[in-house]
């Protein structure tokens, strides 16, 4: 995201817009089949599914490989290096696939739940339709073909989301969720090759691949760490909580998960592929300028999240989720830290030093699963603040082991973030005045008064933005 572009590629504000129109339109079914499914649904249902992966997001990652990653770090890759990619991806989503076979025991075993066996075992499909989807569809990414990774994206979602609502219509419970991953990842792989004209070859030698590996491994040692801190949490908890409860943290972590994975999702995706080709000055610059678009537009987000969040879910969701309000709140503070610490690894990958990231993700991956089994015992909804104090004690630590001996970045980016708090709280006060102490709660209707309440707290913030940091937003139009 630094100034300029390079020649005969996109600029970063026309990449945006043309991948967020497509996700737009594909967030708004989204969220509507989302919501369908989940008043359908019980949260025995979404608690079975996220037991039912536990194991095998683990698989997932060597499955992958890093491959994607490193197509896109690379830039050029000769085209029987890219078929000796695409027949190594497919080996290794062979052998997941099979794995798979035999996670699905151990994951019925550790839970004493059968009825997942068969839930675990269908992710094969999975794995097979991510390995033949990863090198067409990172060569999009590589070349940076936005438009087209948003058909990608709005077909593989458009699909998938019809199929899951048939299928909790249908009454099929857990089959569900799983199930609609499975189309949606099958759909994705027939459009990625559809529009990125990739011809696959299998060609294999072991000697192109070692330097391919040398990169590529280091980022899948970090996607390791990070699907050990995510799982960790449904490992630990599925051991000492009910289904149900555990169907609670996992409908509040998708919903948590929205503006990370829709929005800032966008920006991790066109930035690894833009720093790639800058030197460090412009990397340095392309990270604060990533930061600061999170700070300003996401941190807000989440915040309102945390304030206003539960109210408007119980208003909006039926009685059976409503336990499930107040791990969301909480889960909301722990997604503003994984957004930052998202957008740094993004900066050290683009650097061709992924394991400049390790240092979060190892401390996140070894104190989380401590955290969680060390107070388990606490109330459920409380397990989100412990995880967010975490999160914020890492990321810290971090930011400054990543950008030391650049003290005027470090100062500029905590400015900014204190700023931007300073004025959220002051909303928030102001509206905490006018509905606690002015009493406007005894009007009743407090749910659907949420609605207005952080209605006009975004209008207030977005006033601050325009007034102070307008000119930030016209600049990036022109980066």
């Amino acid at each position: 995201m630094s100034t300029g572009s390079p020649s005969g590629s996109p600029s970063v504000f026309s990449a945006v817009k043309s991948l967020a129109i497509a996700k737009f339109g594909t967030q708004l079914l989204s969220w509507v089949g989302t919501y369908y499914v989940a008043t359908v649904l019980m949260p025995k249902d979404y608690g079975l599914s996220s037991m039912a992966t536990a194991f095998t997001q683990f698989a997932q990652l060597f499955a992958e490989m890093g491959i994607g990653v490193t197509i896109v770090q690379r830039q050029s890759i000769p085209e029987k290096e890219l078929h000796n990619l695409f027949t190594f991806s497919l080996m290794l989503g062979s052998f997941c696939a099979v794995a798979s076979f035999f996670l699905a025991y151990l994951g019925g075993w550790y839970f004493r739940r059968a009825d997942i066996i068969p839930l675990t075992q269908f992710t094969s499909v999975v794995f097979l339709a991510n390995a033949l989807s990863i090198v067409p569809y990172n060569i999009l990414n590589r070349d940076m073909r936005f438009r087209e990774r948003g058909w990608v994206d709005m077909h593989s979602t458009f699909i998938s989301v019809a199929a899951q609502v048939a299928m909790a219509h249908a009454g099929m419970g857990a089959w569900s969720l799983i199930g609609g991953v499975g189309i949606r990842a099958v759909v994705r792989t027939a459009a990625s090759f559809y529009y990125s004209k990739y011809v696959p070859t299998l060609f294999f030698n072991w000697g192109l691949l070692k330097g391919d590996l040398v990169f590529s491994l280091p980022v899948t040692f970090n996607g390791l760490l990070y699907v050990l801190k995510e799982k960790s949490i449904p490992l630990i908890l599925g051991r000492f909580f009910s289904a149900a409860q555990l169907g609670y943290y996992a409908l509040a972590n998708t919903l948590s998960d929205i503006p990370n994975q829709k929005v800032v999702q966008i920006v991790r995706e066109i930035l690894l592929p833009l720093l790639s080709r800058r030197d460090q000055a412009g990397r340095v610059d392309g990270l604060f300028t990533a930061l600061k678009f999170c700070t300003l537009f996401i941190l807000p987000v989440y915040i309102a999240g945390f304030y206003y969040g539960a109210p408007i879910l119980e208003a909006l969701f039926p009685a059976k989720w409503s336990a499930m309000a107040q791990i969301f709140a909480g889960l909301c503070l722990v997604q503003i830290f994984v957004v930052f610490i998202s957008i740094g690894t993004i900066y050290a990958t683009a650097s061709g030093k992924p394991l400049l990231s390790s240092y979060a993700e190892v401390s996140l991956a070894l104190l989380i699963p401590a955290a969680t089994y060390l107070f388990h015992t606490l109330p459920f909804s409380s397990l989100p603040y412990v995880w967010s104090v975490v999160h914020f004690l890492v990321f810290s630590i971090w930011i400054f082991v990543l950008m030391r001996g650049s003290g005027p970045f470090l100062m500029r980016l905590l400015r900014l973030n204190l700023q931007v708090v300073a004025v959220c709280l002051a909303v928030v006060a102001a509206d905490f005045a006018l509905f606690h102490i002015g009493h406007l709660s005894r009007f009743g209707h407090a749910q659907a008064l949420a609605f207005v309440r952080a209605a006009l707290y975004l209008v207030a913030y977005l006033g601050f933005v325009y007034f102070s940091h307008r000119e930030f937003i016209f600049t990036l139009r022109k980066k």
